[in-house]
C-alpha cells in the first residue's frame, strides 16, 4: 500500500470511529444522567464493562488492565489529571463539557496524559 492510500485511510478513521459509537453515546449518556446528582461521566471498558464516577472521586483511565475505550460527560467537569496510581500527582488541569465524548480505542490516554482523573463539579453558567 501506498503512502498516500495510507494517510487517506489515516484521515478518516476519527469520523468511522466516532460514526461507529453513536448509539453508545446515547446509551453511556443516559447511564450517566440515571447514576445520580454528582455523577458527571459513564465509561465503557475494552472489555466492555460500564463505569460512572462523582465529582471527587478517582476515574482511573484503566480498570482491571482494561483502558477507558469511550467516556461520556453528562455534566460540566473542572479536571486534573494524575501521573500516579489512584489518582495521586495531580498534573494538568482541564474543563471538560457536557456532552463532550472522549473515544480511545487503543488506549493512549493512559499513556499520554497520566493514569486517571479527578474532576470537580463546574458552574453552570448563564448567558447575557
Amino acid at each position: 500500500m501506498r503512502l498516500q492510500h495510507i494517510s487517506f485511510v489515516l484521515a478518516y478513521l476519527p469520523i468511522a470511529i466516532t460514526a461507529f459509537t453513536i448509539p453508545t453515546y446515547h446509551e453511556l449518556n443516559d447511564i450517566c444522567k440515571a447514576a445520580g446528582p454528582n455523577a458527571y461521566v459513564a465509561v465503557k471498558h475494552a472489555n466492555d464493562v460500564v463505569k460512572t464516577y462523582n465529582y471527587g472521586e478517582c476515574y482511573p483511565y484503566r480498570v482491571d488492565n482494561s483502558p477507558s475505550y469511550l467516556a461520556v460527560y453528562c455534566k460540566n467537569a473542572y479536571c486534573s489529571n494524575c501521573k500516579g496510581d489512584d489518582c495521586t500527582d495531580r498534573d494538568q488541569v482541564r474543563t471538560v463539557y457536557k456532552s463532550m465524548m472522549m473515544v480511545d480505542p487503543w488506549g493512549f490516554s493512559g499513556k499520554a496524559i497520566g493514569k486517571g482523573a479527578i474532576c470537580e463539579r463546574l458552574p453552570e453558567t448563564r448567558g447575557l
